[in-house]
């Protein structure tokens, strides 16, 4: 937000986001909080760990082999980042609605798998839901608390999973991505 973003592996450089807001500004959308929580790594560890067994919870042990479950703690700590992301927006647009977009649902709610598609165990899948319907609470939170409107995407998505083929919204994952 606040710094200058490299793209296309660094052939390209975008200004700071926060740079487009004004005080003209009626309305933002901001999406952030699963890059900052690490829900993609999170994910692409949970694959290679499951790919070749996808069976038990190797992944959320994986997370909790300390005592403490650390994907859980990256979660909360977006909380905080989130609310400073919201306040930037204010400060340079203080007329503009803020609209804090939550995560849709990527994984099937019915504790199944669609393994080889998302090489996951279903209790794996379970544990990976729930971190997303935390992190999704944490930008409720976050939202509410500084002034924004939070949007449920997840709930809408319910069903079009990236187990669900032609009616999926999200994608499974794309061989030799990882």
């Amino acid at each position: 937000m606040t710094q200058s973003q490299s793209l296309n592996g660094g052939q390209q450089t975008a200004p700071p986001q926060f740079d487009a807001l004004g005080p003209q500004d009626a309305l933002v959308t901001v999406g952030i909080g699963g890059n900052d929580a690490g829900l993609i790594a999170i994910a692409e560890e949970c694959v290679k760990l499951d790919a070749a067994w996808p069976f038990g919870r190797r992944c959320q042990r994986y997370y909790q082999s300390g005592g403490t479950d650390t994907a859980v703690a990256a979660i909360d700590a977006t909380g905080p980042k989130v609310a400073s992301t919201i306040q930037g927006i204010h400060a340079r647009a203080p007329h503009a609605r803020v609209l804090a977009v939550g995560y849709p649902d990527g994984l099937p709610q019915n504790r199944s798998t669609c393994w080889p598609i998302v090489p996951l165990s279903a209790r794996d899948v379970v544990y990976l839901n729930s971190l997303e319907v935390r992190l999704n609470a944490v930008i409720k939170r976050a939202a509410r608390a500084n002034g924004a409107t939070y949007v449920d995407t997840f709930t809408s998505s319910i069903g079009h999973d990236a187990c669900k083929g032609s009616a999926a919204w999200i994608n499974g994952i794309i061989q030799g991505s990882l």
